[in-house]
């Protein structure tokens, strides 16, 4: 290790001395240039010095005793093939998964494709967002993809050591508490009251007389309620059947009078309907041309009445909107010999295109009107 520490700082030391003498050379041919060339290798400085200040958070045993301040320096050591850089990939796969140490531990003899596939395997397991193949593992990948997965895995590291770190805080709380419970219980089955405790001996002094003196009174009122309600009862009883008894007598007397005048205004009902077919034939036929509806005297005379009653209802609305109509289009002739009239939304009319609107608008009313009528006079009369 301490050999591998020191290769470490010399290309360490190296690379920081050509990235000095690089960025020396660059600043002079490239001053006053920034394109999006520079931007990604700014994006990528960034990155590796983010990623490699978490490695040292961890305390990766690797990089102990390396001070790096340059970018390229960290990039050339993090991103380019090396067993060096292995070994440090290794070490953050071991502890983002420790399942995994006895094939990735550096003192082992696997081969290096069998360490590969247990790595994809575990980026697998670990669900890494950015893609996992053996290029970039190899350090073969491009720079930003090498850093993003790095930086994903020291995630997934710093994850697990606070996980860790929760639940031995967690079990610690436990074995606290179960030592304070056996503290407890022993110090309670060791005293001395042991046998009262299990054995309570309790006797309730109770006053027997005052209870049952109490309970007594409480009894008497509950019955004294339950006498009055009794009584309620019984009274509302009488109050009906005195009711009952004179409706049955009213009932047997009136009977036939009541009939009577069922019969009367029943009767009377039916000479006023005849009464208005006989107008409705004589002056309300004109207007649609139908034939009076027919009424057996002997038919079910409510029926039939209110069906007629509907149907002259919707005549007499029929004759109104008529008439409405004509009255508008009086007034609207009025209107245009008195001077321009406009009939439209927007637009200037005469008076005879208004009236063709209205003739037309008349007709659909008509034929709207006779399909309604015809609804309501198509009566089936139950003789």
């Amino acid at each position: 290790m301490a050999e591998l520490g020191a290769a470490a700082g010399a290309a360490a030391a190296g690379a920081d001395a050509g990235a000095a003498a690089g960025g020396d050379a660059g600043a002079g041919a490239g001053a006053g240039c920034y394109c999006p060339e520079n931007q990604a290798e700014d994006r990528e400085s960034k990155l590796a010095m983010e990623v490699f200040e978490k490695l040292k958070d961890l305390q990766c045993p690797l990089i102990k005793g390396l001070h790096i301040k340059q970018p390229e320096t960290v990039k050339q050591l993090l991103c380019t093939p090396s067993k060096y850089r292995m070994d440090i990939l290794q070490w953050m796969y071991t502890r983002a998964c420790p399942s995994s140490a006895p094939v990735l531990n550096p003192t082992s003899r696997t081969p290096e494709e069998a360490k590969i596939q247990v790595m994809l395997s575990v980026s697998r397991e670990l669900m890494l967002s950015g893609p996992v193949t053996s290029d970039i593992l190899l350090g073969r990948g491009g720079t930003l993809e090498q850093l993003r997965l790095i930086e994903e895995l020291l995630d997934a590291v710093r994850s697990m050591a606070t996980g860790c770190l929760i639940m031995s805080s967690v079990e610690r709380q436990f074995k606290e508490t179960r030592e304070e419970n056996e503290k407890l219980l022993g110090n309670l089955f060791s005293s001395p009251h042991l046998r009262s405790l299990l054995r309570p001996d309790c006797k309730a002094r109770v006053n027997t007389h005052v209870y049952d003196s109490k309970r007594k009174v409480n009894e008497d009122k509950t019955v004294l309620v339950m006498v009055k309600q009794l009584q309620e009862s019984v009274d509302k009883l009488e109050v009906l059947r005195a009711e009952h008894k004179k409706a049955v007598g009213v009932g047997s007397a009136e009977a036939g009078i009541l009939e009577q005048k069922l019969r009367l205004v029943i009767s009377d009902f039916h000479q006023l309907v005849l009464a208005f077919l006989q107008v409705y034939d004589k002056e309300l036929s004109e207007c649609c041309n139908l034939d009076c509806p027919f009424i057996h005297p002997l038919g079910p005379i409510i029926e039939t009445v209110c069906r007629t009653l509907i149907s002259c209802r919707k005549l007499l609305k029929a004759v109104l909107d008529v008439t409405e109509t004509s009255a508008n289009a009086v007034d609207t002739a009025e209107k245009q010999q008195e001077g321009g009239q406009s009939y439209g939304a927007s637009v200037a009319m005469s008076l005879a295109a208004k009236m063709e609107e209205l003739i037309q608008k008349y007709k659909l009313f008509s034929v709207s009107l006779k399909k309604r009528l015809e609804e309501g006079f198509d009566l089936e009369v139950i003789l």
